[in-house]
């Protein structure tokens, strides 16, 4: 409310929270000017501004100033509560400048490729799986090192190598495996058996042509019911010779 002396000419009454008909704000404005001195004897404390409406130069157009609730320094505006730099606004505690920036780390598995080829055609197992026979395609796989098993059960070929992976190259593991030889000479006589093959009867007419590393060797002797079986080694390019009593 507004008393007489709140809307005179000389001055529009305004109280720090003075909203109403006769100015609001520090710097709000009535429409027949501004009193910067005057003080209305109901502008300390006219906070229902909306039933003054008997002055006729205050109004309720002029009822919001600079820095009342809405206006630019109050708490919806600019530099309020709310506004651009104040607590919910862009440069606040809650606005797009009040926190760090995220930070997302996308962890990425660095890669490289194993491929595989052998002669005689082998099975290859990498760290205990197997992933078919030679030739092998590129295999993808983690950098790291890994144990890389050759096999032929029924040429007797067996080959564990360590191969290091390295992210973004391939490595081709080739292996041409050479062939040694085995004779046997066995009392009285007896049936040879290679990796669970049957090469024959002792004497054999020739020397027994093997790939390169650890065969099964069994022979059995039907006449003395006696047999014997052993592991044997063989060499490239030498002769491994083995002598048996089956008496």
């Amino acid at each position: 409310g507004t008393g007489a002396s709140g809307t005179g000419t000389s001055g529009t009454g305004t109280g720090a929270s003075g909203t109403g008909a006769s100015g609001a704000g520090t710097s709000g404005t009535g429409t027949s000017g501004t009193g910067t001195s005057g003080t209305g004897a109901s502008g300390t404390s006219g906070t229902a501004g909306t039933s003054g409406t008997s002055g006729s130069s205050g109004s309720g157009a002029a009822g919001s100033s600079a820095s009342g609730k809405h206006g630019t320094g109050g708490k919806h505006g600019s530099g309020g509560k709310h506004g651009a730099g104040g607590k919910h606004g862009a440069g606040g505690k809650n606005g797009d400048q009040g926190r760090p920036p995220r930070v997302v780390i996308t962890k990425v598995d660095r890669q490289g490729k194993i491929r595989v080829d052998s002669h005689p055609w082998t099975n290859v197992a990498i760290d205990g799986t197997s992933y078919g026979t030679t030739p092998l395609s590129p295999v993808s796989l983690k950098e790291g090192v890994y144990s890389v098993v050759l096999s032929n059960r029924v040429k007797g070929i067996h080959l564990e190598k360590k191969v290091r992976v390295v992210a973004g190259k391939t490595v081709h593991l080739r292996e041409r495996f050479r062939k040694g030889f085995l004779k046997v000479f066995v009392k009285p006589f007896g049936q040879v058996f290679i990796n669970g093959k049957d090469m024959g009867m002792t004497p054999l007419d020739s020397p027994l042509d093997l790939y390169e590393g650890t065969h099964a060797l069994r022979v059995v002797c039907k006449r003395t019911g006696k047999e014997k079986s052993q592991t044997i080694r063989i060499e490239p390019g030498q002769t491994h010779k083995v002598i048996l009593d089956l008496r």
